[in-house]
C-alpha cells in the first residue's frame, strides 16, 4: 500500500472500499 497522508486517508480508505465491493461484484 502506498504512503497515505491523514488528510488524504478518508478518501483512499472509502475508495478502497468501493474497489473491493466492485472486485466481489457488490
Amino acid at each position: 500500500m502506498a504512503t497515505i497522508t491523514v488528510r488524504n486517508l478518508p478518501d483512499e480508505f472509502h475508495r478502497a472500499l468501493r474497489v473491493r465491493a466492485a472486485l466481489r461484484g457488490h
